[in-house]
């Protein structure tokens, strides 16, 4: 994933370029997972065959083999313009050093490692939730995380024209503390069969 962020900020240095860039790309990560979210319930049925767990696997499995051609159409043709030898040779001792004295590379691996466990956990207890508590088909999760990736997509859009009146650390900062705040009410919402309908 470093690479494949940091690709938009060699493409242009201007900072409104890389900002509607980076909006683009995740406008286009959601549809992605639009499509994964509506296509993998459907696989499900289809290569399994009333047997869940197999239709499972092989969905993902096909989506796995979608990604990685993906991922090798990204790495053949992207074209280094800026040749290795001049970056010198460092061996990992001196790359693991030089992260070490890093405070600002630091703080970006320890957000996107609590970020990403955020989005797993919160996947995982969506799933638990829909499946357990409400009873719910395959075909209500796949509703359910369509919304979450329209979501997404909105504000990937909203993010352009906010970042060009507002300072995006500063945006950042309080869009991540609302979020947090929102996942701290969650908690205190009842859990009763009235409430569950209200809640979604």
């Amino acid at each position: 994933n470093v690479p494949y962020c940091a690709l938009i900020n060699t493409m242009t240095t201007r900072h409104s370029e890389v900002i509607s860039c980076q909006s683009w790309r995740f406008v286009l990560c959601g549809v992605a997972g639009f499509l994964v979210s509506v296509g993998l319930p459907w696989l499900v049925k289809v290569l399994g065959q009333g047997d869940q767990a197999a239709g499972y696997q092989l969905g993902v499995g096909v989506l796995c083999a979608v990604a990685v051609i993906m991922f090798l159409c990204c790495f053949f043709w992207v074209r280094e313009r800026i040749p290795l030898a001049l970056m010198g040779k460092f061996t990992l001792r001196e790359h693991l050093s030089g992260l070490r004295h890093n405070d600002q590379m630091l703080l970006v691996l320890v957000m996107s490692f609590l970020l990403i466990n955020v989005f797993n956990l919160r996947g995982g207890g969506y799933m638990y939730f829909i499946t357990y508590v409400l009873q719910g088909s395959t075909g209500f999760a796949s509703l359910f995380f369509t919304m979450v990736t329209v979501a997404s997509i909105l504000g990937a859009i909203i993010v352009s024209p906010l970042s060009r009146k507002f300072d995006t650390v500063r945006l950042y900062y309080i869009t991540n503390l609302i979020l947090a705040l929102l996942a701290v009410i969650m908690w205190f919402i009842p859990t009763g069969p009235h409430f569950q309908t209200l809640w979604l």
